[in-house]
């Protein structure tokens, strides 16, 4: 577990912190649907499908491509609207809409799943290959070599776009793809992975031969649902933390009792599950009451927590408390609570639930280290708890009891749009039609990139200053192979922040007898502020110029 004590990194200077964006909910264009905690850090997906993290980012947790944290919630600018989001101590995954699946932050005992050479920190989103990528070397030490930005032969094998549901553990990580399979991957010291072993995995790594698993939770141990609602479970279980019996251990998925009729299930310290009546049950460690039945005494295997049945949604983080929702909307909590984390006005440990005052509606929470987050059916997004690395997304370093707002203050980003498909012919010129809106005074850059369907960069320019709100063109060399590629823009504003990225059009390119210019060796290195791919990786297209 990592220390508690750290000392902060460094803080943005106050230009660079945003300004207001939000709509009526506080977040991006409408509200906020899924949040995700880590140790010192938070993710939330936003309605409009954009990703926004902040807190603790000393190993790139935040996916901003720096090591500075954020005290709000700031947008993560790489890849294309987000599905899923899940956060581990200090590692994040995503599904994009796409459905490819993207990975940063630590990556030390492989829970990102880039391959046994990624021991540096990936700052940025980085797509995670499939286990064939083993057999694609040259594609797999790209991915280190560029630090994040996909340069891979298009047809190499080494991505799937099938991703469904995924789960970021202590150190490790878990996925579900759409045909029902189950991968793991990451640290395996305790059998989490459920591979037979205690083998680590730096390759997304199929558990078992079976294409029924419907959920998916990771924490210290692994959980698991089926379709046909059985309940699964594997890895270490100290303090009875599997359900299957005191300290027993599993390393491989193993079936907990013979009830068929889960629906949810959480894993983090302790383990929690709601079953399709709408009762809550809970087993594992107690020493703070975090079971909420009344006492401090482990539970080895699902014990109900009290007798109501509405309880809709509930979540357990990486220390000892637990929140769950009603179908009401009542905020409930319990279990350890030296830093505030149950928003209570006391800072006392509860072993039964009580309810959390001031956040109504609630939809759906998570629980990080000492802290919680609450999404309520508004869409409004609140947070309590220790707040020592800004991991509440606050604006500041305070702890508090009491639910408090979270307001993204983005300067209303920049806007970049590609219009509509363009049409080119190799060894000519392409017009790129794009709009610009910008609400931030200063003029901003605008950063055009092609690929050819996604999974490999051609090019991109820097366009340089643009005035605002303003419909434009660029026109550029197409030195490209012909067929069907992928061009987007995106906006760079006068303090840095980068907009998510919009709307793809195509590019087609007609032959005209002119082969694709290569060049070899280092790619023209640029600055932080644009899509730089860093230095080295296999042979680039050239695809025009970069104006400064």
């Amino acid at each position: 577990m990592p220390q508690a004590d750290l000392p902060r990194p460094p803080l943005p200077s106050g230009d660079a912190l945003p300004q207001d964006c939000r709509g009526s909910s506080g977040s991006p264009h409408g509200g906020w649907v899924a949040v995700a905690s880590g140790w010192q850090s938070s993710a939330a997906l936003a309605r409009d499908g954009t990703l926004w993290s902040w807190g603790d980012n000393r190993l790139g947790m935040l996916g901003l491509d720096d090591v500075t944290h954020r005290l709000e919630p700031f947008p993560v600018s790489e890849g294309s609207r987000w599905l899923a989001v899940a956060a581990g101590i200090a590692h994040v995954l995503a599904i994009d809409d796409d459905g490819y699946l993207w990975a940063w932050g630590d990556a030390l005992d492989g829970q990102l799943g880039l391959g046994p050479c990624a021991r540096d920190l990936p700052t940025r989103p980085m797509l995670v290959p499939n286990g064939d990528a083993q057999e694609h070397v040259e594609d797999l030490a790209a991915i280190m070599t560029l630090n994040g930005y996909p340069v891979y032969r298009v047809g190499s094998g080494v991505f799937d776009s099938d991703w469904k549901a995924v789960a970021a553990g202590v150190r490790h990580s878990l996925a579900i793809k759409n045909d029902g399979s189950l991968w793991a991957w990451g640290a395996n010291g305790s059998m989490q992975l459920g591979l037979g072993d205690r083998t680590d995995r730096y390759l997304p790594t199929r558990v078992g031969p079976d294409r029924d698993w419907a959920a998916v939770s990771a924490g210290s141990h692994s959980l698991a649902i089926k379709t046909d609602g059985s309940l699964w479970t594997w890895g270490s279980g100290e303090d009875g933390r599997l359900g299957l019996g005191a300290d027993l251990f599993a390393d491989v998925p193993t079936q907990v009792g013979g009830d068929r009729d889960w629906s949810t299930v959480c894993a983090r310290v302790a383990s929690v599950g709601l079953k399709q009546d709408g009762t809550l049950w809970t087993w594992g460690g107690n020493a703070y009451g975090q079971l909420g039945l009344g006492d401090r005494v482990a539970r080895s295997q699902p014990t109900q927590v009290g007798h109501d049945d509405d309880w809709i949604a509930a979540a357990t983080g990486f220390t000892e408390s637990i929140l769950a929702v009603k179908s009401g909307g009542s905020l409930w909590a319990w279990g350890r609570n030296e830093c505030g984390e149950l928003g209570l006005t006391e800072k006392v440990a509860r072993d039964r639930p009580v309810r959390v005052p001031h956040v109504a509606d609630c939809a759906s929470v998570a629980v990080g280290g000492f802290f919680s987050l609450a999404i309520d059916r508004d869409g409004a997004l609140w947070a309590w708890g220790r707040n020592d690395l800004a991991q509440l997304g606050l604006g500041e370093f305070s702890d508090t009891s009491a639910p408090a707002r979270v307001i993204a203050r983005g300067r209303g980003l920049p806007k970049a749009t590609a219009k509509t498909d363009v049409v080119a012919t190799s060894g000519g010129t392409a017009t790129f039609p794009f709009s610009l809106e910008d609400r931030q005074r200063p003029t901003v850059r605008v950063t055009l990139v092609v690929r050819t369907v996604k999974l490999e960069l051609l090019g991109r320019w820097r366009l340089g200053d643009k005035p605002t709100n303003v419909d434009l063109t660029e026109s550029l060399p197409c030195d490209l192979p012909t067929g069907d590629h992928l061009w987007y823009v995106y906006a760079i504003g006068a303090d840095g922040a980068k907009q998510p990225r919009s709307r793809t059009a195509r590019l087609s390119v007609r032959p005209k007898g002119l082969l694709p210019k290569l060049t070899r060796g280092r790619p023209k290195p640029v600055s932080d502020d644009t899509d730089s791919a860093g230095e080295g990786g296999p042979p680039e297209v050239t695809l025009g110029r970069e104006d400064d």
